[in-house]
């Protein structure tokens, strides 16, 4: 029975094509990384981030684009240099699809499905805002 209850214990419903939709999009953004500069100051590809233009302060996802951009071309330095939780989320989300990939992702005791993971998540994006926009050093080496 699929998605409901076999004996009282309640499965979840398999998505095999997810991972697959997800490695398709990520693909394409890949693409569209490979053909895109955001390093440039001169491109103009991209809108400014609205909480800059407004505040002058990096948000938690200032220089993730340019993170990005840097990844796709194995520069792996220079996008730790631009957002350094941007990359730990790279490779949070490369861990999470791999455990999708090997039917994982459905054990309810998977560390992203747990009730704790989006308040710890939003604390630690609140937390590094706050500390990158810090003026002093080591904090100050944090801004994009």
């Amino acid at each position: 029975m699929i998605g409901g209850s076999e004996h009282g214990v309640r499965r979840p419903v398999r998505r095999p094509g997810t991972p697959w939709l997800l490695a398709a999009g990520a693909a394409a953004a890949t693409c569209w990384f490979w053909l895109t500069d955001p390093t440039d100051p001169t491109a103009r590809s991209l809108l400014p981030c609205p909480f800059r233009a407004i505040t002058g302060l990096d948000c938690p996802g200032c220089g993730a684009t340019r993170a990005t951009w840097s990844l796709v071309h194995g520069r792996p330095l220079d996008a730790l240099d631009y957002n350094v939780l941007w990359c730990i989320g790279v490779g949070l989300g490369i861990w999470a699809w791999v455990q999708m990939v090997r039917g994982r992702w459905p054990d309810p005791r998977h560390p992203f499905r747990r009730r704790w993971f989006a308040p710890v998540g939003l604390a630690v994006a609140l937390a590094f805002a706050v500390v990158r926009n810090l003026p002093w050093a080591p904090w100050s080496g944090l801004a994009s």
